[in-house]
């Protein structure tokens, strides 16, 4: 045999010899390898409920006041921290004239808030009368627009207040509205 027919065999040899070893390490990795379980499917009601300790809670405050004119609704016992009190007085419903605001005319609901000394805000289609009284227009999709709204945070405390109206009757000057109270406590 010539000297490259033994070079030839060498190198074959160490061709199939490297092919083989590693052939046999994957095969022992796989083997070491374990193949999980499929992971089991979540139902909507599986879902793991995070519980917050007693220094954390939030409390929510949700109505829907159907009242006449010249009614209020003192809602201070219901009322959490950060606002002192929480009454709403709804002076009447009327028929606005249209303004260069707003080109059309709109019934709104005449609503007085007294949050003992806060003061509230409201959307771009409310009308400010006065400081915490308001026109509020029947709500739309858009509710932040035509909702009375007030935040408020301290330390160790936030608090969102937003009223809408639901329903407006100009005839019996009556009018629903929607009070969302959230307020959320927490220990530094």
């Amino acid at each position: 045999m010539s000297a490259i027919g033994i070079a030839l065999i060498g190198v074959a040899a160490a061709i199939a010899g490297s092919l083989w070893l590693r052939r046999r390490t994957v095969r022992a990795t796989s083997d070491t390898i374990d193949i999980a379980a499929p992971a089991p499917v979540i139902a909507k009601g599986d879902t793991p409920t995070i519980r917050i300790g007693d220094s954390q809670r939030i409390d929510r405050l949700h109505k829907v006041l159907a009242m006449s004119g010249g009614e209020q609704v003192d809602l201070l016992d219901k009322a959490f921290d950060g606002i002192p009190r929480l009454r709403i007085t709804l002076a009447g419903v009327e028929r606005i004239p249209a303004d260069e605001r707003f080109p059309a005319a709109r019934d709104c609901a005449r609503v007085h808030l007294e949050l003992g000394g806060a003061v509230a805000g409201c959307g771009a289609l409310v009308k400010e009368i006065a400081i915490n009284q308001f026109w509020v227009p029947l709500a739309t999709q858009d509710e932040q627009r035509c909702s009375i709204l007030h935040f408020h945070g301290k330390d160790d405390i936030v608090n969102f207040l937003r009223i809408k109206a639901l329903k407006l009757n100009v005839e019996n000057a009556t009018a629903e509205l929607d009070v969302l109270h959230i307020s959320g406590h927490w220990v530094g």
